[in-house]
C-alpha cells in the first residue's frame, strides 16, 4: 500500500533476508492482489514454517502508515479460519487508525 516506485520497491525486496526467497516478479504479483484484497499473505517465505496475515492501517490522509500482522505457524492455519481473521485484523486495524488520529 506504500507509493514506491518499482525500483524503490526492487532495492527494498533485495534488501530482505527471506528463508524461501521468491522471484521479484512474483513479489510484484503478490504485491498486486494485495492491493486488489486489501490484505496480505505470505506463507514462509519470509520465515519458512510460519503463515503471515496483515491489513493496512490508514492515517487521516488515506494513506497506509503501519500494518497489523498475524503470524502463525503453517499447521495453525486453515483457510477456513482466514476470514475471521482478516476480519479481526481489520476490525483492530479500524480501532487504531481512530486512536492513532484521535
Amino acid at each position: 500500500f506504500g507509493t514506491f516506485k518499482d525500483g524503490d520497491l526492487k532495492a527494498r525486496f533485495d534488501e530482505i533476508r527471506w528463508d524461501q526467497p521468491l522471484a521479484f516478479r512474483d513479489f510484484q504479483r503478490q504485491v498486486k492482489a494485495t492491493r486488489e484484497q486489501g490484505w496480505s499473505l505470505d506463507d514462509g517465505n519470509f520465515a519458512s514454517g510460519t503463515i503471515s496475515l496483515a491489513v493496512p492501517i490508514y492515517g487521516r490522509d488515506e494513506a497506509a502508515t503501519m500494518s497489523v500482522t498475524v503470524t502463525m505457524f503453517t499447521g495453525q492455519y486453515s483457510t477456513e479460519k482466514s476470514e475471521e481473521i482478516i476480519r479481526d485484523l481489520r476490525a483492530f486495524a479500524e480501532h487504531a487508525a481512530r486512536v492513532i488520529d484521535s
